[in-house]
C-alpha cells in the first residue's frame, strides 16, 4: 500500500486486519489467513518509487482529480 502518511498507512492496516478477523466468520468454507499472514503479505510505503516495479496496481485516490493527475 502506497499513502502519504506513515498514519494513514497503520490505519489502513489495522482497517484490513479487522476484515480479515471478522472474514472467518463468514463460514467454514472461506479460506483461512491469520492476521499475522496477512500481515506479513502487506508492504507499506509513502515512496511511490517502491511500487515502480509492479505489474498491475490498483488505484485508490479519493476523488480528488488534482492528486489524481499528479499521480498518473
Amino acid at each position: 500500500m502506497v499513502d502519504i502518511s506513515d498514519d494513514i498507512l497503520t490505519r489502513a492496516q489495522a482497517a484490513i486486519l479487522n476484515n480479515v478477523a471478522m472474514r472467518s466468520l463468514a463460514g467454514r468454507d472461506v479460506a483461512r489467513i491469520t492476521n499475522d499472514g496477512a500481515k506479513q503479505r502487506m508492504e507499506l510505503t509513502t515512496d511511490l518509487q517502491d511500487v515502480a516495479s509492479c505489474d498491475f496496481i490498483i488505484e485508490n485516490v479519493t476523488e480528488d482529480w488534482a492528486l489524481k493527475k499528479s499521480v498518473l
